[in-house]
């Protein structure tokens, strides 16, 4: 009997090291990593396409291509890094302490139905975003941003931006909005655009309140 109870522990023992090493491997490592992706890939039914990646799932890590391809949508993300702190979901936290990417392009094909905003932006836990840059954002060749960034802050319902900064053309965009996730989720936003015209100074100050399907907008000009 003290035998059969001995060999169990010893089982119980060789399973637990067996499974915190599978877990260290996969989260610490450079090879666990690219399983990781390829794992999430398969999962995904090969929407996900990664290549180049490097560093490990625990951060910081890096993906030199990353595409998301789901019918009339496609994502394509270049030069992504990424520092997070994995630990902080043991605490029902998303923490980034850095997101940066080269490039991030969006194409989606026109559609005869109007969009609709979601019913819900609640999110299953808190998440906070340091530090954001992304270089350039494309959405359908018709809109460019450049030299994006910004800070996201948010406890599963409300979420806060801060210091949101992009770049088109000679045109300067600064913002803060907070976002209540809530049914039904409700904007409150203010900012600035600040451009040339004619050689002189211009800026748009704005402000955006209310439910999404039904904002007020307000906006003043100097």
């Amino acid at each position: 009997m003290r035998r059969a109870v001995r060999l169990s522990l010893i089982s119980l023992l060789a399973l637990f090291l067996l499974t915190a090493g599978g877990v260290v491997w996969l989260t610490m490592s450079e090879s666990g990593l690219q399983t990781a992706l390829r794992l999430v890939s398969a999962f995904s039914g090969e929407r996900l396409e990664s290549v180049g990646a490097s560093g490990r799932l625990a951060g910081p890590l890096a993906i030199e291509k990353l595409r998301w391809a789901d019918g009339d949508l496609r994502i394509e993300i270049e030069q992504l890094r990424l520092d997070w702190s994995p630990a902080a979901l043991w605490e029902n936290r998303l923490q980034i302490d850095r997101v940066a990417c080269a490039k991030l392009a969006i194409i989606s094909q026109p559609s005869a139905t109007p969009p609709t905003p979601p019913p819900s932006l609640l999110l299953p836990l808190a998440v906070a975003i340091d530090d954001l840059a992304i270089a350039r954002i494309d959405y359908n060749a018709l809109i460019t941003l450049s030299e994006v960034s910004g800070r996201l802050a948010s406890d599963g319902r409300q979420h806060r931006l801060d210091a949101w900064r992009a770049v088109s053309g000679d045109s300067v965009l600064q913002a803060a909005a907070t976002v209540d996730g809530a049914a039904p989720p409700a904007l409150t936003a203010q900012g600035e655009i600040a451009s040339r015209l004619a050689g002189q100074p211009v800026a748009l100050g704005f402000a955006v309140s209310g439910p999404l399907e039904k904002m007020a907008l307000r906006v003043d000009g100097k």
